[in-house]
C-alpha cells in the first residue's frame, strides 16, 4: 500500500470532505468531546457535513448535539440501543453493522471524501492534509500489528478510514458482508477491523493508502508535533466516561484537552489524571498487577 504524501492546500467546494461518527446515549459524553475537538481543531471551511448515525439518542441529547454546529446532521438507523453499555453484547454487534451501513449510504449518495472516525477520539490538529485523492481508500496502519487468536494479523485498525472515491463502494459492500458472516459464524469479536483487514489483504483493484497510527489514531501516548488525532480506546467493558479514558494517555496536551470538556468532566479529568500519574510513579516496576476474574 502507498504512503500518503499528498496535501490539500487549495480545497475547492468539490474537494470538501465529510465526517461520519456513530453513537448513542451511552457514548454521548465521548461524542461531545469528539465533536468539540473537531469544531475547535479542524478548519471548518474544509468540511462539508458532519454526519452522526443515531443508534439511540434521547431528544434532549440529540438537540444538544444539533446546536453545536449547522453542519451537523443525523442519519437515522434501524437500531436503537439507547443506554446499552455492554461491549460485544448483541446490541453492540448490531451497532457495528449500522456503522458500515451508514458509510455505504453516504458513498452511494456521492458524499465523498468521507472520513469514518470513532467517537472516542479527540482531534488535536486539522487533518485535511492527510486526505490524499491519489487513493480510493486510506486506512490507519497500526504501529504494532496485533495477532488474533484465529491467526489473522491485524496490521490496520478501523478507527480512522477515509473513503476518497465512489469506487470504494464495492469494498464497503463486501466489508458489510464479511462483518455479517463473522457474526453469523459466532466468531470472536470485534468484527469490524478483522473483516476490513481481510479485504485489504485480498485487494487487487482499488488504490489503497496507509496512514501512520501515531498520526491518525494514536493510542496510549501523544507524540508532540506528530499526532493529529488521539484514540482513547476503551480497555474495560463499561468505561464510557471521557475523563477516565483521556486521563490515561501519556503526554496528553492538557490545556488543549480542557477546551473540549464540560465543567463536570474537567473536574473529574483533572482529579483522575493526578491520581493516575501518582499511581504510575509509586507502583513497583517489578510487580505485575493481576487482573480480577471478571475484569
Amino acid at each position: 500500500m502507498g504512503q500518503n504524501t499528498g496535501r490539500l492546500d487549495d480545497i475547492t467546494e468539490k474537494m470538501k470532505y465529510n465526517l461520519l461518527l456513530v453513537a448513542n446515549d451511552t457514548y454521548f459524553s465521548l461524542l461531545l468531546v469528539c465533536l468539540k475537538s473537531i469544531l475547535t481543531s479542524c478548519k471548518m471551511e474544509n468540511i462539508a457535513k458532519i454526519y452522526i448515525a443515531d443508534l439511540g439518542f434521547c431528544n434532549k441529547n440529540r438537540e444538544t448535539i444539533s446546536k453545536l454546529h449547522e453542519k451537523i446532521e443525523f442519519i437515522n438507523t434501524e437500531i436503537n440501543i439507547g443506554n446499552s453499555d455492554v461491549l460485544f453484547s448483541k446490541n453492540w454487534v448490531n451497532a457495528i453493522s449500522q456503522k458500515t451501513a451508514a458509510l455505504y449510504l453516504l458513498i452511494k449518495n456521492g458524499c465523498t471524501p468521507v472520513v469514518m472516525l470513532d467517537c472516542d477520539t479527540i482531534v488535536i490538529e486539522d487533518f485535511s492534509d492527510m486526505i490524499n485523492h491519489d487513493f480510493d481508500i486510506q486506512f490507519c496502519k497500526r504501529a504494532s500489528p496485533v495477532l488474533r487468536g484465529d491467526g489473522l494479523l491485524l496490521e490496520y485498525i478501523a478507527s480512522f478510514v477515509s473513503i476518497n472515491s465512489t469506487s470504494a463502494l464495492s469494498f464497503v459492500i463486501e466489508w458489510i458482508k464479511r462483518i455479517e458472516e463473522r457474526i453469523n459464524l459466532n466468531m470472536s469479536p470485534p468484527y469490524e477491523t478483522p473483516a476490513m483487514v481481510e479485504l485489504i489483504n485480498k485487494n487487487t483493484k482499488l488504490k489503497l493508502g496507509s496512514l501512520d497510527e501515531n498520526i491518525a489514531s494514536c493510542e496510549n501516548s501523544y507524540h508532540s508535533g506528530i499526532t493529529k488525532i488521539i484514540h482513547a480506546k476503551s480497555t474495560r467493558k463499561n468505561e464510557h466516561f471521557s475523563s477516565l479514558r483521556f486521563a490515561k494517555i501519556k503526554n496528553l496536551p492538557y490545556r488543549k484537552t480542557l477546551n473540549f470538556l464540560n465543567r463536570k468532566d474537567i473536574i473529574a479529568f483533572t482529579i483522575f489524571m493526578i491520581l493516575w500519574r501518582i499511581f504510575r510513579i509509586i507502583r513497583p516496576k517489578n510487580i505485575k498487577l493481576q487482573k480480577l476474574p471478571n475484569e
